[in-house]
């Protein structure tokens, strides 16, 4: 066997997961004698395929075969466009008829819509999880802003309660200094 066909072979059992020395003998004969076959028939093939190539059937090659305009055979008119279409070797794209064709410009359409809505609601979302954030910053912040005002309300008032005790305080040592002193410019009775 020549050292192309060797190598096709090769490659090819390489990815089956088994090598050229893993065959019997019987079997090594008979791919001997298809890589021939093969070997034979891919060069008609190449062939074939430069020859369908060179004699393409399209707009194209039929205009430039007659010497005419690809117009002509095409969008001037129609009924031969459609012959041609009919034998043409092009691949086709799609078999879509003009009516399918519109039914699913709609459903792009319509399914673009839907999409943009779903944006447009994902988008709005995002905003509203956006401004809920920031609200709720600012109701920590106020959380915290009462919590120290709770605490100074608390001091203010063991202060406040401070004062009113020491005032209380004072007001009592006064009415005790002021009850001693009338009792004493009161008059004693001697007995």
């Amino acid at each position: 066997m020549e050292d192309q066909t060797m190598r096709m072979l090769n490659e090819f059992l390489l990815s089956e997961g088994t090598t050229w020395a893993d065959l019997t003998n019987t079997q090594r004969k008979l791919f001997e004698k298809v890589m021939t076959e093969i070997n034979r028939r891919l060069p008609c093939l190449e062939q074939a395929e430069q020859m369908k190539k060179e004699n393409a059937i399209n707009q194209s090659s039929i205009a430039k075969a007659l010497d005419v305009e690809r117009k002509t055979v095409g969008s001037n008119n129609k009924l031969v466009a459609k012959l041609i279409e009919k034998y043409s070797t092009n691949e086709q794209k799609s078999d879509i008829s003009g009516a399918r064709y519109s039914a699913l410009q709609k459903e792009l359409a319509t399914t673009k819509e839907q999409f943009d809505a779903m944006v447009s609601h994902v988008i709005t979302i995002e905003n509203i999880k956006a401004d809920l954030k920031v609200a709720n910053d600012r109701i920590k912040e106020k959380d915290i802003q009462i919590a120290n005002f709770e605490r100074d309300m608390a001091d203010l008032r063991r202060e406040l309660d401070q004062y009113r005790r020491k005032e209380l305080n004072q007001a009592r040592r006064s009415q005790d200094i002021d009850a001693l002193m009338k009792y004493n410019k009161e008059p004693k009775n001697k007995s």
